[in-house]
């Protein structure tokens, strides 16, 4: 009774790692995170006060930005299947739409997903306010800073942390894509990057902006995302932490439509 006991808690283990194996090996090869290519507000910053910041658009130079990042993401996933996840925003949605023109028909969908929308900043920006605000930010810091009628990092943050439980709910599918490409802002990604790899506060501060239409690229190697893309730091290093999430944050485990809706390629 003993060995029939041993034999079948045997047989459970192995089906339980041959489960994990599977549910590994249909996950994604790639997430791949992309900025909006360069805004109107990104060459004048007073058309904040105008513009309502979801309805800025792209310049020219920031659709000429966001066709090469479709050629290069065409370069990187060839006729490997896509699934998108974009932001509301009218420039997030206008950068996705030039990237999308130089994937293979059929090869992608696309999800419009408020949660990766923009850090907000109030309704509109009243120059006479905004660079106190930005003082204020800076001593007390990007992540714990929150604008007056608008939200701190730390907000953007839990929007990132319930988007990855949607993220992760999607490897589950049969039919899972390929590559996951978030078409968003550089805040966001930052703070997606932060969650994910469990940086401190005090290393996503340092982190550098990603440029218009840059690509951070994590690929699956040995079961887990590696970030290939070499990070930034506003202080010039490329050192790590120099404080908890280099030893004790770091043994934790990953985590588990209105215009677009389902837009398939």
């Amino acid at each position: 009774m003993f060995a029939g006991h041993q034999v079948w808690a045997f047989v459970w283990h192995k089906a339980g790692v041959e489960l994990e194996r599977y549910n590994k090996a249909r996950r994604p090869r790639r997430l791949i995170l992309i900025r909006h290519g360069e805004s109107l507000a990104n060459v004048d910053d007073t058309v904040y006060a105008r513009v309502a910041d979801n309805r800025i658009p792209l310049t020219d130079k920031g659709k000429q930005q966001a066709s090469e990042a479709g050629r290069k993401l065409a370069q990187l996933v060839g006729n490997e299947s896509v699934t998108f996840f974009v932001s509301p925003f009218r420039r997030t949605r206008q950068t996705f739409r030039e990237i999308a023109a130089h994937l293979a028909p059929g090869t992608w969908k696309a999800i419009e997903e408020p949660r990766i929308r923009e850090q907000e900043w109030g309704n509109f920006q009243d120059p006479t306010h905004m660079p106190n605000a930005f003082k204020e930010r800076n001593l007390v810091g990007r992540f714990f800073y929150r604008f007056p009628s608008g939200e701190s990092g730390a907000d953007v943050y839990d929007r990132v942390s319930g988007f990855l439980e949607t993220l992760f709910r999607n490897f589950e599918h049969r039919d899972v894509s390929q590559n996951f490409v978030i078409v968003t802002h550089g805040l966001f990604i930052r703070l997606f990057l932060m969650r994910y790899y469990k940086y401190s506060v005090n290393k996503f501060e340092r982190i550098s902006n990603f440029k218009n239409c840059e690509m951070v690229v994590m690929e699956m190697k040995d079961s887990c995302y590696c970030l290939t893309t070499p990070l930034s730091f506003d202080d010039g290093t490329d050192a790590d932490d120099d404080d908890l999430a280099s030893s004790a944050l770091q043994t934790g485990t990953e985590d588990t439509d209105d215009q677009l809706g389902q837009v398939v390629g």
